[in-house]
């Protein structure tokens, strides 16, 4: 009896032995499986960033494009408008002098004026 019992306990510990050692294998294939997915979400992550780095680069050489031509179309108007602004002073300044003339055109006129008056009264009085 003692015989038969013991070679059932071992026939038990067999069988849970295999259990085990197919559990083992069970869970080495999850944890496999598992550290697979996350290599491949981590590559696919990995994958999307690099691309999404890559855009980025590309906007933002881009928009530094943009900037330089802003920059450039900034400098040439600023040449521009201080050209302008000087031909401005120019323009005022012959403005001036234009009415200054007119000033003394017009006191000169006003003095023919005068004068030829006088010498209408005067031709008027000796007739």
């Amino acid at each position: 009896a003692t015989h038969a019992a013991l070679a059932a306990k071992h026939a038990a510990l067999v069988a849970t032995h295999a259990a085990l050692v197919a559990t083992h294998k069970a869970l080495q294939l999850v944890v496999a499986k598992g550290v697979e997915m996350d290599l491949k979400e981590l590559q696919a992550a990995h994958a999307l960033l690099q691309t999404n780095y890559a855009l980025l680069q590309t906007n933002y050489d881009a928009l530094q494009t943009k900037h330089d031509a802003l920059q450039s179309k900034h400098d040439t108007l600023a040449q521009h408008k201080g050209s302008l602004q000087a031909q401005m002073m120019g323009v005022n300044q012959e403005n001036l002098d234009l009415h200054h003339k007119m000033d003394v055109l017009n006191k000169e006129l006003g003095q023919l004026g005068v004068g030829k008056a006088e010498a209408e009264r005067e031709r008027d009085a000796s007739n």
